[in-house]
């Protein structure tokens, strides 16, 4: 995917890589895995998650997601910054 330079604020288009990855347990149960880069904001994350669906639209997730932001990053000035999280979320799809 290729982001508008004026969106991202960058000198140049930005390039995005994304990888995602659902395995389908059963009916109600799935595993998920995403990964993202973007090169020139310097900028990845890795997501994993677990999905249980209650009911058609309804469905209770947790997740572990870290984003890293490399050296001379737009949004760390210049120093490193890893920021991990659980998060745990009721979702209504509809």
């Amino acid at each position: 995917m290729s982001l508008d330079k004026r969106f991202v604020g960058t000198d140049a288009s930005e390039s995005l890589i994304v990888f995602e990855n659902t395995y389908s347990i059963n009916d109600t149960n799935a595993l998920y895995f995403d990964y993202g880069n973007a090169q020139k904001l310097k900028i990845t994350t890795l997501r994993g998650g677990y999905r249980y669906d209650i009911d058609k639209p309804l469905s209770l997730q947790a997740e572990l997601s870290q984003d890293v932001y490399e050296e001379g990053n737009a949004v760390t000035v210049g120093q490193k910054s890893q920021i991990e999280s659980f998060d745990v979320m009721l979702k209504y799809v509809y």
